[in-house]
């Protein structure tokens, strides 16, 4: 089969030539492949027909369908595949997902933003990568829709850690924010229906894409370390969604017509991991100060931990937060109530009443949690040591947790620096997070026991030097700057509280660093911790 050959310019873009097209050689990025999100390559000139070399080529079958663009998509493709596979998400058989052009970047950040999600930043929210392999494949499949909002989102997800690792610059950053958020705008006047439709027709459900993107956009404040204020704004979208996708499943406002019913079982891999991302840090959102979290709804979370509980015991190893989203739970319930409290809203006997039970609560799930694996390898399961040592750190993890939120139960009115219960308390939570190391992956989800452990360790003691150690080494892993926000709180408001072990007035019980819980109260300060 004869050749084909375009002597229209020596200097034009390859793209333009082979799709018989006029280029207008504008560089680095000719009009028609930036209007078209091409990628566009004036390397490679194309030879004159009456020059040396210039003969008639013969192609094969498969050769001759091969386009400009489904070398890209393939070349694309590959790449994508290739990060799977690196980070040992080839436990389940990869499906080749066949990538839009769009993703052949005309602009180089989100080359470059895109590269990073792939190869670096999945590993630093999700402590196990094995597990989240579904949740993986279901933002491909929603980064490779047409005109995939999501993506951009993604993008500037990925950006403001970039910014925060001085990769690129803060302007770029706002940009690609800006960016995403007119495409968010998009997205959802989209899905508003008309007057005509909510009379006479059920709501559409809201899609995976929406909600996904709408947690993309709230998690990059946690990367920024936005003011929490702002954060709450966008969570308060979030849970909106997560509402009305309930509501299209049960006709009811906050949830389920039969609580038997395991609503986030029958639902998509993506949505219950946004559904479990948005747990996590609307209950680590706000702490210390003891405000109520921003779902509220009991049912919510029976549903969301009913599928991980085999006879009340957590059996399910979650990707994003391991064995803690049950701890989650009852540490809302702990918020609402100790905001009550503050507030004057219960009598002295009904709050010690209270405590006693959530404090039974916590210590009821850490009885329940999967038992530890002594050995290395398991004759019975033969998994991989690696999988073991995963399992031991998270179980750790949930200890820690519901150690911390012990703590700040009991702070709320104990203000004795050197209380027995609470100083062995203090010890066992010491301990437990001495049991997950800084290059563990599950050392992302230890911000909040880090912070109480912090939070008890006085002047001159050797806790101090090592929470501070620990959490400037988890900056420096990560690099996600509410971590560094958590840090300077600790260091310029709490441990510049007085540390006496007696105080007589009523103001010193208050202003003494054994104090932190009120103190907090008093002073609205209000972090992430997720």
């Amino acid at each position: 089969m004869e050749g084909s050959y375009f002597t229209r310019s020596r200097a034009g873009c390859r793209s333009c030539k082979k799709s018989r097209v006029k280029c207008d050689e504008r560089r680095p990025v000719c009009s028609r492949c930036d209007r078209l999100c091409l990628k566009c390559a004036f390397s490679q000139q194309l030879r004159w027909v009456d020059e040396p070399g210039a003969q008639t080529q013969t192609h094969t079958q498969s050769q001759l369908r091969l386009s400009p663009v489904a070398k890209n998509v393939r070349h694309a493709e590959d790449i994508v595949l290739h990060s799977l596979v690196h980070f040992k998400l080839s436990c389940t058989p990869i499906p080749r997902i066949l990538l839009p052009p769009s993703l052949c970047f005309s602009r180089p950040e989100d080359s470059m933003a895109f590269d990073h999600w792939t190869t670096t930043l999945k590993n630093f929210i999700c402590l196990d990568p094995d597990g989240s392999y579904d949740m993986h494949v279901g933002f491909m499949s929603l980064v490779c829709e047409p005109n995939s909002a999501f993506l951009l989102v993604l993008l500037a997800y990925v950006a403001s850690h970039l910014a925060a690792l001085g990769i690129i610059q803060e302007a770029t950053m706002l940009s690609m924010s800006q960016r995403a958020l007119a495409a968010m705008v998009r997205l959802l006047d989209s899905i508003s229906p008309s007057k005509r439709e909510l009379q006479h027709q059920r709501p559409k459900a809201i899609p995976d894409n929406i909600i996904s993107s709408a947690m993309l956009l709230a998690s990059s404040e946690i990367l920024r370390g936005s003011p929490t204020k702002k954060l709450k704004t966008l969570l308060h979208g979030v849970k909106a969604l997560i509402v009305e996708r309930c509501r299209h499943h049960s006709h009811r406002a906050l949830g389920f017509e039969d609580s038997s019913k395991d609503f986030l079982q029958q639902e998509t891999a993506i949505f219950r991991s946004t559904a479990d991302a948005f747990i996590s840090v609307d209950a680590l959102t706000g702490l210390p100060c003891p405000r109520a979290p921003i779902m509220q709804d009991r049912e919510w979370y029976y549903q969301s931990t009913n599928h991980r509980m085999i006879v009340g015991k957590p059996q399910f190893l979650d990707p994003l937060l391991g064995y803690c989203i049950p701890i989650f739970e009852i540490l809302g319930d702990s918020r609402i109530f100790l905001e009550n409290w503050f507030q004057g809203g219960l009598p002295e006997a009904t709050y010690f009443e209270r405590r006693a039970e959530l404090l039974f609560r916590y210590d009821e799930l850490c009885e329940n949690l999967p038992p530890q694996c002594s050995k290395t390898t398991d004759s019975s399961t033969q998994l991989p040591a690696e999988r073991h040592i995963l399992h031991n750190e998270s179980v750790f993890a949930a200890i820690a947790h519901a150690l911390a939120s012990k703590v700040y139960l009991l702070r709320a009115t104990d203000y004795v620096q050197n209380t027995p219960q609470i100083a062995q308390l203090v010890e066992q939570l010491r301990e437990a997070i001495l049991r997950v190391p800084i290059g563990s992956s599950v050392i992302t989800i230890m911000l909040w026991p880090l912070w109480v452990l912090g939070c008890e360790s006085y002047e001159g003691t050797e806790n101090r030097a090592n929470v501070q150690r620990m959490l400037s080494a988890m900056h420096e892993k990560e690099h996600i700057l509410n971590i560094k926000v958590c840090l300077q709180t600790l260091i310029q408001q709490i441990w510049t509280l007085h540390s006496v072990p007696k105080c007589t007035t009523s103001l010193e019980k208050r202003t003494r660093q054994a104090a932190w819980v009120r103190y907090c109260w008093e002073r609205g300060i209000e972090l992430t911790f997720a």
